[in-house]
């Protein structure tokens, strides 16, 4: 247990970005579904996505992660806040947002919290269908730390995930990306309005 414990010090993150830096219209909802496959382990989780403001939105998110090296599982728990600077539709270069992020995973051995800011951009591009597909890129300083018992570990990181949203209909996508940090993992997920 101890080597789980040590090895998996600096997972800190599994829900990752699947979505656009576009934020959620003000009294609107959106749900996401989705799927993590990590290096060392699977997610599973879902989002509840609110706007509170013109450019504001937050979000609450709940899920289980199976590690693959042991009998150990766990749940996730997480939420952000994002606030949307830049908008295409007003002619600026790209849609950018800016926000905070906590995630935890807990009901395990060791458990793990991550906190910290980030900033999200993205930038829609129109197929011939009418539809639109839009690469994003997210980009996290998080603090994060782990509580086993009597010993507590923390530290500074950068992280970063990369994907693409395609829009299936109104207020319907589906998107996927890689994360490039601890843990390395692969995204997908269907976000729909609510």
């Amino acid at each position: 247990m101890f080597v789980l414990l040590w090895a998996t010090l600096s997972w800190a993150q599994f829900t990752g970005q699947l979505r656009p830096a576009g934020t959620v219209s003000k009294n609107s909802a959106q749900g996401l579904a989705g799927i993590g496959i990590y290096d060392g382990a699977l997610g599973l989780f879902g989002e509840y996505r609110y706007g509170v403001g013109g450019y504001t939105d937050l979000a609450g998110k709940i899920g289980f992660i199976d590690f693959d090296d042991s009998n150990i599982s766990g749940m996730i728990l997480g939420g952000d806040v994002r606030y949307q600077v830049l908008e295409m539709r007003l002619k600026d270069p790209l849609d950018l947002s800016v926000g905070g992020q906590f995630e935890a995973v807990v009901f395990t051995p060791a458990n793990f919290f991550s906190l910290g800011p980030f900033v999200a951009g993205s930038y829609p591009i129109k197929l011939n269908s009418g539809k639109s597909i839009s690469p994003y890129g997210k980009l996290i300083f998080r603090m994060k730390w782990y509580d086993a018992g009597r010993r507590t570990e923390s530290d500074f990181d950068l992280g970063f995930n990369a994907g693409a949203s395609l829009e299936l209909k109104n207020r319907t996508s589906v998107s996927a990306e890689f994360q490039f940090h601890d843990p390395f993992g692969f995204l997908m997920g269907i976000s729909f309005g609510l």
